[in-house]
């Protein structure tokens, strides 16, 4: 730009990054309550288990940021309160996804892990096919991988004292849903696939 009594260059060559179509902003979970019998009949215990699938993006240029994890919650209800405190469990997760980058759909993608915790993060990274414990912000310059479908199959033992007759017990949970679209342009398709579930209504911190 040259005016009357300056001249301003422009040296610097900044990376434009480029998306396709608007990516989606992804929170969408299960809960399935536990204060009635379960799928094994078992006696209830009184709280929730959680699967939450979290992917968003920001703009860092001339990098992006991303955060795309999944989240698995075990929490009890507090004695007589409406609220929930974060309870240990053990689980089992299996993540299937199947992605686009450039134009390029990947074949389905079988990912897994086992944990113990109340309230553990999972990132996913979809340049390395990798499902890593942890939550990490991920900031890159390298093309967007589109999510076109994810299938996320959770399964809980928690213990507990049953306050009934004070003995120990196990009680089975299960967290299962998939998100599917045909282009990276549609809208995606949700479906519960686990019995006694349903949409998680809040965010679990």
């Amino acid at each position: 730009m040259k005016g009357q009594n300056f001249t301003f260059e422009n040296s610097n060559s900044l990376s434009r990054i480029s998306f396709p179509a608007p990516p989606s902003a992804i929170r969408k979970g299960v809960v399935q309550y536990l204060n009635r019998p379960g799928f094994d009949g078992i006696v209830p215990f009184d709280g929730r288990f959680i699967v939450a699938f979290v992917d968003q993006i920001g703009l860092a240029l001339p990098n992006y940021t991303r955060d795309l994890y999944i989240q698995v919650v075990c929490q009890k209800k507090v004695n007589g309160t409406n609220s929930y405190g974060f309870y240990g469990c053990s689980f089992n997760l299996f993540f299937y996804v199947k992605t686009e980058t450039d134009g390029v759909i990947s074949d389905i993608i079988n990912l897994g892990a086992s944990g113990i915790g109340s309230n553990v993060y999972y990132t996913f990274y979809p340049s390395f096919s990798l499902l890593a414990e942890g939550k990490m912000q991920q900031v890159t310059d390298e093309p967007y991988a589109y999510i076109l479908y994810a299938e996320f199959s959770t399964m809980a033992k928690i213990n507990f004292v049953d306050v009934t007759d004070g003995m120990n017990k196990d009680v089975n949970a299960q967290g299962m849903f998939k998100m599917e679209r045909s282009s990276i342009k549609n809208q995606f398709f949700y479906e519960i696939i686990s019995e006694h579930s349903q949409w998680l209504d809040t965010v679990i911190e």
